[in-house]
């Protein structure tokens, strides 16, 4: 998780409120805090570095009232902003204390940071208008009217922005892509798809390939062509954000499979034969993910192999060599995803 942001900003005004289906999520049913309309409270905002700051959350909220009057005194602070995200989901949770209600804890969800500040701007400006037009407060959520470690009146809130969603599953995917390989001899066409499993890291992944290469080599006039099918399964533990949207995730993987040569029937080569291995290679490859939206994924990546078993490829009378299985296999390739959550 990036490094966290912590600021605090304070309301004019002394009073919350909860409302549902805030930006298309859930959001718990919610209280107001019954106050007079010149007391003041402390409002702290905390996030990761990837998510809107401070000064957009209150921008936002000024948006939608214009109530909300600033005042230096985060000693008073009593009501928390608290966002949490990975590259799959995020998650607001509010918290608020005094003394006229019991310390109460209410959640927004959603897929991005920005729909999640966005909404917890709704909710607090929503409040703020339900106070001063004297509205009745509606009752808390009996679920959630109290919680460990919530803050008191006089404590500024804890803050954790890290916490992972439950479970360890994020989703899953489907992909394909295409790219070149040295596996067979002049950096011949590859080709795959993969199908993986996504976990909270905030991006992990676990990997099944089906994957094939083709390409050809000549000597003295006799050719031969090299194709491969084989089944890579791959784990990716980290991941490295650069921006909200671009991830860098180094991978592990192994390939077992099968590589044949075949000859091209000729003048030269009368009477073409065919032979087969059993291919299986380490590999190491480093992803670069660009994510459009929640569904959609590009990736490029490149690879490094090291084979498990070294074969050779020969024409006979004359024998020549035809094809040695190098010592380093190298590959780039570009891949679309789905990802479904």
């Amino acid at each position: 998780m990036n490094r966290i942001r912590s600021s605090t900003v304070l309301l004019g005004l002394t009073s919350l409120a909860f409302a549902r289906n805030a930006g298309g999520h859930d959001v718990a049913r919610a209280g107001t805090i019954p106050v007079q309309p010149d007391a003041t409270i402390g409002v702290a905002y905390d996030a990761p570095s990837s998510c809107p700051d401070a000064s957009v959350f209150m921008e936002r909220l000024r948006a939608r009232t214009a109530h909300a009057d600033l005042v230096p005194a985060p000693e008073v602070a009593r009501f928390a902003v608290i966002v949490s995200s990975t590259d799959t989901a995020s998650s607001a949770r509010i918290q608020f204390s005094g003394a006229e209600v019991l310390p109460a804890t209410r959640t927004v969800s959603g897929r991005t940071c920005d729909e999640v500040v966005t909404a917890a701007a709704l909710i607090t400006a929503l409040a703020i208008e339900a106070s001063l037009s004297g509205a009745p407060p509606l009752p808390a959520d009996p679920a959630e009217t109290t919680a460990p470690n919530l803050p008191s009146r006089d404590t500024p809130p804890p803050f954790s922005s890290s916490e992972p969603p439950p479970g360890w599953l994020s989703g899953w995917g489907l992909g394909v892509g295409g790219g070149l390989d040295s596996l067979t001899p002049g950096g011949g066409f590859a080709w795959g798809v993969f199908g993986e499993l996504a976990a909270h890291a905030p991006l992990a992944l676990a990997r099944l390939t089906l994957r094939g290469t083709a390409g050809s080599a000549s000597v003295e006039a006799r050719s031969a062509t090299f194709t491969s099918l084989m089944a890579r399964i791959a784990v990716c533990p980290l991941s490295f954000r650069i921006a909200e949207p671009f991830f860098l995730i180094p991978c592990a993987a192994v390939d077992m499979g099968r590589l044949a040569g075949e000859g091209e029937a000729s003048a030269q080569l009368a009477t073409p034969q065919s032979a087969a291995i059993f291919w299986s290679s380490a590999e190491a490859m480093l992803l670069a993910r660009w994510h459009l939206g929640a569904v959609v994924a590009l990736e490029a990546g490149g690879e490094l192999g090291f084979p498990l078993i070294r074969h050779t490829f020969v024409f006979e009378w004359p024998r020549r060599l035809v094809y040695e299985v190098p010592a380093v296999e190298t590959g780039v390739h570009v891949a679309f995803a789905l990802r479904f959550h």
